[in-house]
Parts: structure tokens; sequence; C-alpha cells
């Protein structure tokens, strides 16, 4: 079984890194030998880095009516239905790059995917500084995540 986290964001975004502040403070505690931990600036780059992978929990940013620090689970069927929306600052929206992926695949595309987003402060979007609520989050999220890779 292949599976992987990957976070995504913006280097130099503020609370928009988020996503690989998870990543790094998962790399740091050690994950199961069968998960890749990886880092991608740009959604449109999951249809190759979701290929062949059982499963896959992707980690980003999000702006939402929600006090920043917080944590929403979602899955991509719930973005595709219009349920959920998270605003994207990388160009193409994660359901667009999933759904991409799915069609464009050839060597089969991860099926099981959950997206974990972190509730950011939108005055936060520069510099190299999480907020002090999205720094606080950073360790609720990793700890979420390895609960994930239970299931």
């Amino acid at each position: 079984m292949t599976r992987r986290v990957i976070g995504l964001g913006s280097l130099g975004g503020g609370d928009d890194g988020v996503g690989f502040a998870v990543s790094r403070r998962l790399r740091e505690v050690g994950v199961p030998t069968d998960v890749d931990v990886l880092d991608c600036r740009a959604p449109d780059r999951l249809s190759w880095l979701l290929e062949g992978v059982d499963a896959a929990v992707l980690v980003d940013a999000a702006v939402a009516r929600a006090e920043p620090g917080s944590l929403l689970q979602t899955t991509p069927e719930e973005i595709a239905s219009g349920d959920v929306a998270p605003l994207s600052s990388h160009g193409l929206g994660i359901g667009q790059a999933l759904a991409l992926g799915r069609s464009v695949s050839p060597h089969g595309f991860c099926e099981k995917v959950h997206l974990l987003a972190v509730v950011i402060d939108p005055r936060n979007v520069q510099g190299d500084e999480l907020s002090p609520a999205v720094a606080e989050a950073v360790p609720r999220a990793v700890a979420r995540i390895l609960q994930l890779l239970e299931m």
C-alpha cells in the first residue's frame, strides 16, 4: 500500500503556508514507512502526485466562517458537489485538480482522498510566519492526520 500526505500552500504566504508547516512537523514526528510526506505549491501537479497512490491526505489553508486555527475535514466528493467551496490562491482549485487527475491518469488515480484544511487569518497572507492561532493548529492537524492514516 502506498499512501501520501501532501502539504499545499505558498512559501512566503503567511498562513497560506500552513500545509507546509504541517508536513514539516509530520516529518519530524515520523509517519509509517508506507507514507510519503510531500509539499506541493501547485494543485495542478496533484494528478501526478496522486497517480498509483492508494490513499492520500491533502493539507491546505482555507478561508471560512470559522475561527482561524479551526480544522475542517472534507472529501473531494463534497468539493465536487458544491457543498464545500474551498478558496484557492493556487490558480487551479483542489477540486478541479482532482477531477483532472481522475480523467487523465494512465496509471490509476488515488480513490481515497481526504482534505484537511486549517482556517487561516485572511489578513496574514504575506511573510514567513503563521499567525498565532494557525501555528497552534499545526499539532492538532498532525494528530488528525495520524488518525486518518490509521483508518
